[in-house]
């Protein structure tokens, strides 16, 4: 056995970037992170094809208190997300309900 260089006390999956964590009791993960972690974004209106096109808790500062979970957890590279918002609403991540209230665009994978 090897020397133990640290210890897991909690996991946490950050399936929309930006958003609240998803606590979990366990994940694949591999070179590429936890498995389905920031595996959505919010793209800023009209940044597209330039710089940091990501909508994020600096120009939203308020985003930590959405927290999504992914509907497939079993599939995490393929499942889509729900998310419930402050208000206690559920919605699909990919519901125009939810870019409207962020004041964006739709989510991209």
């Amino acid at each position: 056995m090897g020397e133990v260089v640290g210890r897991v006390a909690g996991l946490f999956r950050y399936a929309v970037k930006s958003f609240g964590a998803e606590v979990l009791d366990a994940v694949d993960a591999s070179w590429h992170g936890l498995a389905g972690d920031r595996r959505w974004a919010f793209i800023r209106d009209g940044m597209t094809h330039r710089g940091f096109p990501w909508l994020t808790i600096r120009q939203r500062p308020t985003m930590w208190r959405y927290v999504p979970w992914l509907t497939e957890p079993d599939r995490p590279d393929a499942s889509p997300a729900v998310v419930r918002t402050p208000s206690g609403a559920v919605l699909e991540v990919a519901d125009p309900a939810l870019a409207a209230e962020l004041g964006t665009g739709a989510p991209v994978l």
